[in-house]
Parts: C-alpha cells; sequence; structure tokens
C-alpha cells in the first residue's frame, strides 16, 4: 500500500502597516514636543480644488514641519512655513495642482525635504507607490477615474494592507487620508485604493507590473470607482530630527 503525504499549506492572514509618527484614537494625531497631540487631517471643500494643498499639509504636521492651527489659517498669516506655502499655492487653490507642479512649489519652499516623485507615463509609478508606502514613507497620490475621466484627486498614502502566506508577501491595499472624507476615527486612514484584479498585486511589491494598475478607490464619501495613478510623490525629511 502506497500512500501520499499531503504537504502541510501556509497559514495566511491580512495585515496593515501605516507611517510609525500616526497616533490612533478617536482623533488622528501625531506627538509634538513639549505639546499636546496635534491633529493631521485637513478637509477640503466642495467648491476648491485645494486636495494637493490639504494632502501638503498633512505632510508638514506629520513630520513636524508646521502646527495645524497655522495651517489651517495660512492665508492671514505673514511668516513661516504656511504663509510661505499659502503664497506658492493660492493661484491654484481653486483649479488643483499636477504632480509635477507640485514637486516644483514645494522644492520652491526650500524645507528640510526630500522629494521623490513619479508621474503619469512612468513604467514604475505603482511599484513605486506600494514600495515606498511599504517602507512606512509618507506618498501623495494623484489618480484619475478609467471610466468618466471625471474624477482627479489628491491623497495622502500612509499605509499598506495584504496578505502574508507563508513567506509571501503581497500588497493589494494603500491606505489614505482623503481630505474629501470625514476624519478616521479610531483607524489611520479614511479612504482606500485597492488592487481591482487580485493576481494584478502578486509581485507588485517587488517589481513594475507590465501595464498600468487598476485601482478601486473606497471612500465612505463616494461610490467606489476604478482609477488609475497620475503620480506619487514621496517625501523624506532630510534632517533626521523632524520626523
Amino acid at each position: 500500500m502506497v500512500t501520499r503525504k499531503i504537504a502541510s499549506q501556509s497559514p495566511s492572514y491580512r495585515w496593515q502597516r501605516t507611517h510609525p509618527a500616526l497616533i490612533v484614537s478617536h482623533v488622528l494625531t501625531v506627538k509634538v514636543k513639549r505639546e499636546e497631540p496635534m491633529g493631521v487631517c485637513f478637509r477640503q471643500s466642495e467648491i476648491d480644488g485645494a486636495c494637493s494643498v490639504h494632502c501638503l499639509a498633512s505632510v508638514l504636521v506629520i513630520l513636524n514641519l508646521a502646527k495645524a492651527e497655522a495651517l489651517t489659517h495660512m492665508a492671514q498669516r505673514k511668516y513661516g512655513v504656511p504663509a510661505d506655502v499659502w503664497r506658492e499655492f493660492h493661484d491654484v487653490y481653486f483649479q488643483g495642482c499636477m504632480a509635477d507642479d507640485l514637486v516644483e512649489r514645494v522644492n520652491r519652499l526650500n524645507l528640510p525635504l526630500k522629494l521623490t516623485a513619479r508621474f503619469k507615463g512612468d513604467a514604475d509609478l505603482d511599484h513605486f507607490a506600494v514600495r515606498a508606502l511599504s517602507r512606512g514613507g509618507l506618498v501623495m497620490l494623484s489618480f484619475r477615474s478609467v471610466l468618466n475621466r471625471k474624477t482627479h484627486h489628491w491623497a495622502l498614502g500612509v499605509g499598506v494592507e495584504g496578505v502574508q502566506k507563508g513567506r509571501e508577501t503581497t500588497v493589494d491595499t494603500l491606505l489614505l487620508i482623503d481630505p474629501s472624507a470625514d476624519e478616521p476615527v479610531f483607524r489611520a486612514f479614511n479612504a482606500r485604493l485597492r488592487v481591482q484584479v487580485p493576481s494584478a498585486a502578486r509581485g507588485l511589491l517587488h517589481e513594475s507590473p507590465s501595464k498600468p494598475v487598476h485601482w478601486l478607490y473606497d471612500s465612505p464619501e463616494w461610490p467606489a470607482e476604478v482609477v488609475r495613478l497620475t503620480g506619487a510623490v514621496r517625501f523624506q525629511p532630510t534632517d533626521q530630527n523632524s520626523g
């Protein structure tokens, strides 16, 4: 009698990883030296196109480069980083800002930041975004609707979600702070970009896909829709004491 040895299957589980500075509670905050934790979310209105400015404000708070209250009143400030941000971005507050333009404007602020970017048409755009967020970075993501081209939006990537099976790690979801959505409660994100076709997520962490990935944009405020990334901008502090 011959018996067949049945190979044991590795258990699989889902996991999430978010930026280490974020403090999850009824309000999403970051720790500030000698002060109470500071909120990081800035809500976009229905009539402006300033999602990029709102996401940038979140970056500056998370990396301890500006205070949330000062950024909220940036249009009235005369000095400091919030005033500089307003002077640089006020002319695109209502019509929006493309990824390459965003990089140029932020670089002109002369902040202690290193920006690394990928734009629409770059073969490794999706891979770059997944890899940077998997390593604990902050990445502003712009994306456009595939079906109707009406949605063109910025959100701040603060983490990733995926599946672990044995030694195989798959990232299939990007976790976002979306300025068009309500502030997250007891979690670090309020929207997600999920790979629409599961097979497209395999290998995305380690190599560039052969064609652009279709992501499903999920937010409590809007019906889910299929989008493609049009830009990814990673923010890294040049001063290691900044964040």
